[in-house]
Protein backbone atom coordinates (compact mmCIF):
# COMPACT_ATOMS: atom_id res chain seq x y z
CA UNK A 1 0.00 0.00 0.00
CA UNK A 2 1.74 3.47 -0.63
CA UNK A 3 0.10 6.20 0.82
CA UNK A 4 0.67 9.86 0.18
CA UNK A 5 -0.37 13.21 2.13
CA UNK A 6 -1.11 16.15 1.01
CA UNK A 7 -1.49 19.54 1.91
CA UNK A 8 -2.52 22.53 -0.48
CA UNK A 9 -1.05 20.61 -3.56
CA UNK A 10 2.22 19.70 -1.49
CA UNK A 11 3.41 16.42 -1.02
CA UNK A 12 3.53 16.26 2.65
CA UNK A 13 4.60 12.65 3.57
CA UNK A 14 4.57 9.10 1.55
CA UNK A 15 5.01 5.82 3.11
CA UNK A 16 5.03 2.61 1.59
CA UNK A 17 3.47 -0.72 3.37
CA UNK A 18 2.78 -4.35 2.67
CA UNK A 19 -0.77 -5.41 3.45
CA UNK A 20 -1.03 -8.54 5.15
CA UNK A 21 -5.02 -10.56 3.93
CA UNK A 22 -6.46 -13.29 6.04
CA UNK A 23 -8.74 -15.31 4.57
CA UNK A 24 -11.00 -17.54 6.43
CA UNK A 25 -14.01 -19.08 6.17
CA UNK A 26 -17.61 -18.75 7.32
CA UNK A 27 -17.64 -21.34 9.75
CA UNK A 28 -14.40 -20.65 10.93
CA UNK A 29 -15.19 -16.71 11.94
CA UNK A 30 -18.29 -18.35 13.88
CA UNK A 31 -15.74 -20.46 15.41
CA UNK A 32 -13.41 -18.17 16.58
CA UNK A 33 -16.06 -15.90 17.78
CA UNK A 34 -17.96 -18.73 19.82
CA UNK A 35 -14.06 -19.26 21.65
CA UNK A 36 -13.80 -15.91 21.81
CA UNK A 37 -17.59 -15.36 24.27
CA UNK A 38 -19.00 -13.20 21.55
CA UNK A 39 -23.08 -13.83 21.22
CA UNK A 40 -25.95 -13.03 19.42
CA UNK A 41 -23.79 -13.23 16.14
CA UNK A 42 -25.70 -12.15 13.14
CA UNK A 43 -23.86 -12.94 9.39
CA UNK A 44 -24.70 -10.04 6.65
CA UNK A 45 -23.76 -10.11 3.12
CA UNK A 46 -21.93 -7.36 1.46
CA UNK A 47 -22.45 -4.28 3.73
CA UNK A 48 -25.84 -4.25 2.62
CA UNK A 49 -27.73 -5.58 6.48
CA UNK A 50 -28.96 -8.34 4.72
CA UNK A 51 -28.79 -12.31 5.42
CA UNK A 52 -25.67 -13.61 3.85
CA UNK A 53 -26.45 -15.57 0.47
CA UNK A 54 -23.94 -17.85 -1.21
CA UNK A 55 -23.36 -15.19 -3.86
CA UNK A 56 -21.98 -12.74 -1.69
CA UNK A 57 -18.58 -11.75 -2.31
CA UNK A 58 -18.24 -10.29 1.12
CA UNK A 59 -19.34 -11.27 4.66
CA UNK A 60 -20.29 -9.07 7.28
CA UNK A 61 -20.30 -10.55 11.39
CA UNK A 62 -21.94 -8.63 14.00
CA UNK A 63 -21.62 -9.75 17.57
CA UNK A 64 -22.26 -8.90 20.87
CA UNK A 65 -19.25 -9.42 23.51
CA UNK A 66 -20.76 -9.40 26.91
Amino acid sequence: MNAEQWRDGELQSDEERLLNIGLYFRNELLLMLERAEFTNVIVQGDHNDSEAMSDDDFLVFVARKQ
